[in-house]
């Protein structure tokens, strides 16, 4: 633990040091903030619990590639598992997941309601509808 109670410049909400947001988006009760990093994509993520993070991120991940579900077409619901070894591992397959349901069906993720998490496993219900986009990929 780093205690920084005797640093002059620290303040509990200080987040000058924090490069500014990409972007910024509300969805499913929660906030995503796209920063700058070097990998491909950047995410801060403010949520209730990890299970609404991770509900959140999916529909992010389609904003953040300008994929949308197009509103006229008919929507599909489906309940996805999935398990992993950890929570990280979990959040990578959950995502992968939804990208494997874009590109053997064409769908976009519209909403999802994860009913069950755990760190090795969740249970959701994805919303997705034909996407009136292609996504534009990083």
């Amino acid at each position: 633990m780093v205690d920084n109670s005797r640093r002059e410049d620290h303040k509990p909400d200080d987040r000058l040091d924090l490069e500014p947001p990409l972007l910024s988006m509300s969805t499913q009760g929660c906030r995503v903030e796209e920063l700058e990093h070097t990998a491909e994509i950047g995410l801060r993520v403010f949520a209730a619990s990890r299970a609404e993070a991770y509900a959140c991120m999916a529909t992010a991940m389609f904003v953040l590639t300008g994929a949308s579900a197009d509103p006229a077409a008919e929507q599909t619901a489906r309940t996805i598992t999935v398990h992993a070894p950890d929570a990280g591992t979990l959040l990578v397959d959950w995502l992968n997941e939804l990208l494997f349901l874009y590109e053997t069906t064409g769908e976009v993720c519209a909403t999802a309601q994860i009913s069950d998490w755990h760190p090795t496993e969740l249970k959701a219900t994805v919303t997705s509808a034909r996407g009136s986009e292609t996504p534009a990929l990083h």
